[in-house]
């Protein structure tokens, strides 16, 4: 038996320590979540000027009208709110009221009035994507004698959930699931598959939907709303509007999870992306004005539907229309909400690059920490927003600011050191001698992170990291096969 020459031997020993992989620093892929609604993660942020005209025809004098509307208002986790102006031609009175489901309304009093007029409430809204991370085993069970689970599964108007045939479709479609998590998912996806969407003159509700297989996003969300409640998961309506080339009334829903708090769902927009609206809003574009047990009253104020408004006298006819304009950041005046809006575009950014890292392999366990934190801050922020606590409303964005920078810091300077790490790994093989290129990203990463540009700097790392890593192995290997098949070629000719 011939024996491999020496040369081939060497050969292939050197090319088998080349071909050896370097440690890899593989990013931890751990996301742990807390099991509170405050978990939600924002992102996507879109502005808009929206502006309320109420039309008064005024077919006599009257001495006096009082008029209630629902206003619109910051709510957690994703919608921020600030009033622009109050703009009409008669003199008014006005006064914020909150019900107990903390909705606000202005009531507007206006003194003699005895020719047509109009009102103009003008807002700015930065409105949110939102999505929440939950663990089916850890929804818990429901405190039964508690108010919500009181209020929220019993019937109410348009949401029949004592009607039997909506009893026996909500049984058969859970059949013998226990976890309310699935049972709100089940009934999400079978009524986001089986009505059919068309518009309709008036709300009907959970029965018509039901019985009719159609309707609009009234009939969508009223029908969800029932058959969970008909199995004992606590659901309530929330109105608001759309930007869909104008603005348009909306509704969807939220159903109740112990561990979770209020969870979103909209499944009429769910009957064509049913992925995207269940446990969060997949969009920027849900304009959140009020929520209730059913469509009136909400709270302890009875409302139109179709107008948001109540009291006018009988002389006196109202209208209201819907507009949107466009609106930015720099629009924004109040200095809480600015704060907020900062706050939520550093825990973007930190989001960023620590996907970055994860793109490159590095380590983001303690940063996804720092950054689920930031999270959580945010959240607070707006919650605290929504309850007019602006003291607390600024101590959390400031939180989250801290949390977010921190992340994108550390995981910049992570990034460097196992790139650093990498390149050190390296050297004394063949590899070393095409380090050159992943020195000098190495540089533009220090560089990046001496200038504050965390994601910048997390990115040059990640380049050098896989060139010292990977990017020379398919050189070093062309190499070598070709320089193996030459030595061959030249022993075989001398042999």
């Amino acid at each position: 038996m011939r024996r491999l020459h020496p040369v081939i031997i060497f050969l292939i020993i050197i090319f088998s320590l080349i071909s050896i992989p370097n440690p890899s620093y593989t990013a931890e892929n751990v996301y742990q979540t807390q099991s509170f609604s405050a978990n939600y993660s924002i992102s996507s942020v879109d502005y808009y000027k929206v502006i309320d005209t109420l039309e008064f025809e005024i077919s006599q004098s009257v001495s006096k009208i009082t008029i209630t509307i629902v206003k619109y208002k910051s709510w957690a986790p994703n919608q921020l709110v600030e009033l622009k102006g109050i703009t009409t031609s008669v003199s008014y009175s006005k006064e914020v009221i909150t019900d107990d489901v903390d909705n606000n309304y202005y009531e507007l009093n206006f003194g003699s009035v005895s020719q047509s007029f109009n009102v103009e409430i003008t807002y700015l809204v930065a409105t949110f994507s939102a999505d929440i991370s939950i663990d089916p085993n850890n929804v818990g069970g429901y405190d039964t004698n508690s108010k919500i689970f009181k209020e929220y599964t019993k019937p109410s108007s348009r949401i029949e959930s004592d009607n039997s045939q909506i009893i026996s479709t909500a049984n058969s479609i859970v059949g013998n699931e226990k976890n309310p998590y699935n049972k709100a998912k089940l009934i999400y996806d079978w009524v986001a598959s089986e009505l059919e969407y068309e518009l309709q003159g008036e709300e009907h509700g959970a029965v018509y939907g039901l019985q009719n297989k159609k309707g609009d996003c009234t009939e969508f969300a009223t029908l969800f709303i029932a058959l969970c409640r008909a199995v004992g998961v606590p659901a309530r309506l929330i109105i608001g509007s759309v930007p869909n080339g104008s603005l348009e009334f909306h509704t969807w829903a939220e159903f109740y999870l112990q561990n979770y708090g209020w969870i979103y769902a909209d499944p009429t927009w769910g009957n064509t992306e049913p992925d995207q609206y269940f446990g969060k809003l997949g969009d920027n574009k849900h304009l959140l004005r009020a929520k209730g047990s059913d469509l009136e009253p909400l709270g302890t104020y009875d409302i139109l539907f179709s107008g948001y408004y109540y009291g006018a006298p009988g002389s006196v006819s109202i209208s209201m229309n819907l507009a949107k304009a466009t609106a930015s950041k720099s629009d924004f005046s109040s200095p809480e909400i600015v704060n907020i809006l900062d706050a939520s575009e550093k825990v973007e950014y930190a989001s960023m690059t620590i996907n970055e890292a994860k793109n490159h392999g590095f380590t983001t366990t303690a940063t996804e920490s720092d950054l689920e934190t930031a999270r959580y801050w945010l959240v607070d922020a707006f919650d605290k927003m929504s309850q007019d606590n602006i003291q607390g409303a600024t101590s959390s964005a400031n939180n989250a600011k801290t949390y977010a920078d921190k992340a994108a810091k550390d995981q910049a300077s992570i990034a460097i050191a196992e790139a650093e790490q990498a390149i050190e790994n390296a050297k004394g093989t063949w590899r070393s001698i095409f380090l050159g290129d992943a020195e000098d990203d190495l540089a533009k990463a220090k560089q990046e992170y001496n200038n504050g540009n965390y994601f910048g700097a997390v990115t040059e790392a990640g380049k050098a990291k896989d060139k010292a890593e990977q990017g020379v192995s398919l050189p070093c290997s062309s190499f070598f096969f070709g320089f193996i098949i030459l030595a061959v070629c030249v022993i075989r000719k001398h042999n």
